[in-house]
């Protein structure tokens, strides 16, 4: 079986560099797209760092403004 591979399709920051030279968040907001290569599935990978919260949702799913504010 191949394993899952998934291609980032949006995002606010480059995974490897998503904190400052300080050691500090870029942003109180992170958000990521990423499709699956293999089955086609999208999913959206939301982080709010100001108050540690977060979530890995299938689909385009519309940042929870909850979890902004």
């Amino acid at each position: 079986m191949v394993g899952n591979k998934f291609e980032i399709t949006s995002q606010t920051y480059d995974l490897t560099n998503v904190r400052n030279q300080a050691g500090e968040w870029f942003d109180d907001v992170i958000d990521h797209r990423v499709d699956c290569t293999r089955c086609g599935r999208s999913y959206q990978i939301f982080t709010n760092t100001y108050h540690g919260t977060g979530n890995f949702t299938e689909g385009e799913a519309a940042s929870d403004s909850s979890l902004i504010g």
